[in-house]
């Protein structure tokens, strides 16, 4: 059984501070974008730096 993610919007800088914890969905709809476009920023691996967040997934152990 696969690992259930967690995702977290993070500030574009070098410190990397969470804006938003949750799952994918509940991320996706605090930015106001899909839950494609959430995967999309994470799979290509955007800096975030004209909006000043990005975003990460973890996986819990």
């Amino acid at each position: 059984m696969p690992k259930p993610k967690i995702y977290m919007a993070v500030t574009a800088d070098s410190l990397e501070l969470p804006l938003f914890v949750g799952t994918s969905t509940e991320v996706a709809a605090w930015a106001g974008i899909t839950c494609r476009a959430l995967y999309s920023n994470i799979n290509q691996g955007m800096s975030g730096k004209y909006k000043g967040r990005k975003f990460i997934a973890i996986e819990e152990e």
